[in-house]
């Protein structure tokens, strides 16, 4: 997901291996700025924030950090952190061939490996989101292309010793792929993703309660992150397009144990775009959404000049936009966040540092209680960094996870740690 200026975002926008989309209603958006998508599959579209000289890190990069298995594309997607000694992430990487493979990282508290996993898909595969709910049982979801470039859904367990694909009940047969994988226990795990339906593309909801998986109704299209805070709580949160105004409006549902239910979010762009392209909570009080806002100039959306960094916060009784901290003047997107405590989130994404996004810059914030703020953290690309997702387990145990590329047509795996004192690249 992935994307910067016009002309960066066409180089770097290849497969989700590439590159993502995620298609919302009966349009298409490229999730990131930075750069990223999966050839006729999802789409996703991230931003790089703009972040201070000051939050800067240096551009070294070491030759032992994330592995990176293809000669072009190396990209990561999603990220689940288990303890500071146990994490995977996923994603996608293109060979020789130049095909789209599923990607998968597991680390062991000294570095990542990749462990092998199916890839079914002739024209591509790619996993957007990983949920680890214990050694033994881990879930990854995603995409692939059949013979005909058609998107099918894609989901992988992991028992322990091995990767292998399961079928879950998609309501159509025709074109779909899996966004999200979320969830408290082996016996309470939620997924989205969307199918093609006539001309549109519709969401669905699947819930395994630990025997089997069943499609649960949704109120309406659009969402498709989700955060699962309990049995009878869950939220789920995206955008939609208005086909009324002609705009990108985001969306929110509320799962109480019976039904989706949607609630009312904000629209800071009311005659632009608005997208949410994360979700997560700790508590029913306490739900971030994050993603970002475009504003509308001589009729289109400036990808490299009119986005921002994009807030939501839900407090118990409703959505509200919060102060990012970042500055309005320089482009950027947060596709990720995570939230330890009421005193401690984390948002991450991509900046430009300039105003002509001739770079991308990696963005990380943090949530004190009281404030966003920007800290520092690793840029190694000279071109772009984009950071996807983000995920912790404690105030010093905090993974990140995208891509980073200094040119050439080649994006590299991008892995980070926060241990509570600095990010650092791993």
């Amino acid at each position: 997901m992935p994307q910067v200026g016009r002309g960066q975002m066409d180089a770097l926008n290849r497969v989700r291996g590439g590159s993502v989309m995620r298609r919302m209603g009966d349009r298409q958006r490229v999730r990131h700025w930075l750069g990223l998508p999966v050839a006729g599959i999802v789409a996703l579209f991230v931003l790089v924030s703009p972040v201070p000289v000051s939050a800067k890190t240096t551009r070294a990069v070491a030759a032992s950090f994330s592995p990176n298995p293809g000669t072009s594309t190396n990209q990561l997607y999603g990220v689940s952190a288990r303890s500071s000694t146990a994490a995977w992430a996923v994603g996608t990487y293109a060979g020789a061939s130049n095909v789209n493979q599923s990607l998968v990282l597991h680390w062991n508290a000294t570095k990542w490996s990749k462990q092998a996993t199916p890839d079914p898909g002739p024209n591509g595969n790619q996993l957007t989101s990983v949920r680890a709910f214990s050694s033994s049982n881990v879930w990854a979801v995603g995409s692939y292309s059949d013979a005909s470039f058609t998107s099918h859904s894609l989901a992988l367990h992991w028992n322990g010793a091995a990767w292998s694909q399961r079928t879950l009940p998609v309501p159509s047969s025709s074109s779909s792929a899996l966004s999200d994988v979320a969830g408290t226990s082996a016996s309470n795990i939620w997924v989205s993703g969307w199918y093609g339906c006539g001309s549109l593309t519709c969401t669905f909801y699947l819930h395994w309660n630990g025997t089997l998986w069943s499609v649960v109704p949704t109120p309406r299209n659009g969402s498709s992150n989700i955060s699962v805070l309990g049995a009878t709580s869950a939220w789920s949160a995206g955008t939609y397009y208005d086909n009324v105004s002609n705009t990108y409006r985001t969306i929110a549902y509320h799962w109480n144990g019976t039904a989706w239910k949607l609630t009312s979010t904000p629209d800071p762009e009311p005659s632009g775009e608005n997208w949410f392209y994360a979700v997560n909570g700790d508590a029913a009080n306490d739900v971030w959404a994050t993603g970002w806002t475009c504003a509308i100039v001589s009729g289109t959306c400036g990808f490299d000049v009119n986005h921002n960094a994009f807030v939501a916060h839900w407090t118990g009784k409703s959505w509200s936009q919060t102060p990012s901290g970042v500055s309005s003047t320089m482009p950027s997107a947060l596709p990720g966040v995570t939230s330890i405590s009421t005193a401690d989130a984390w948002a991450v994404g991509s900046i430009c540092p300039t105003s002509t996004c001739s770079t991308v810059d990696s963005l990380a914030l943090n949530w004190n209680g009281t404030s966003w703020s920007t800290v520092a953290i690793p840029s190694p690309g000279t071109v772009t960094n984009s950071l996807q997702a983000v995920d912790g387990t404690a105030t010093g145990n905090v993974f990140a996870v995208g891509y980073y590329s200094s040119g050439n047509g080649v994006t590299k795996t991008l892995a980070l740690h926060w241990d509570g004192t600095g990010w650092s690249q791993t």
